[in-house]
């Protein structure tokens, strides 16, 4: 698939997960490895997204990515502790952790 631009992206959901629980997911490579994102520095509703990838190294990479390009709009992200686990060196949570979290985080 050519990406040239988000439009391309983000209409395309899938529910083609390891057990059916993740679904909405922007499969940038894949869905094995599953990212959240609330995108904004002072988000006004709790709306966020999947990002999956094949690969942990990929997955790595755009939180990289993400965090390098980090300017005046900020986020708020985790690794999906369904897709990771969450014996890892980094912030791993459930979807439903990450739900709490951004509703104690922020004033929506």
């Amino acid at each position: 698939m050519t990406i040239s631009s988000k439009d391309d992206i983000v209409d395309h959901e899938t529910d083609d997960s390891w057990d059916g629980t993740v679904e909405k997911v922007i499969p940038i490579t894949g869905i094995k490895y599953v990212i959240y994102v609330l995108w904004g520095e002072k988000p006004e509703t709790p709306e966020y997204q999947k990002y999956g990838f094949n690969t942990m190294d990929e997955a790595r990479a755009f939180m990289c990515g993400i965090s390098e390009a980090d300017g005046w709009f900020g986020w708020f992200a985790s690794y999906s502790a369904e897709t990771f686990g969450k014996d890892n060196d980094w912030k791993a949570s459930t979807e439903e952790e990450f739900r709490a979290d951004i509703i104690n985080e922020y004033d929506f």
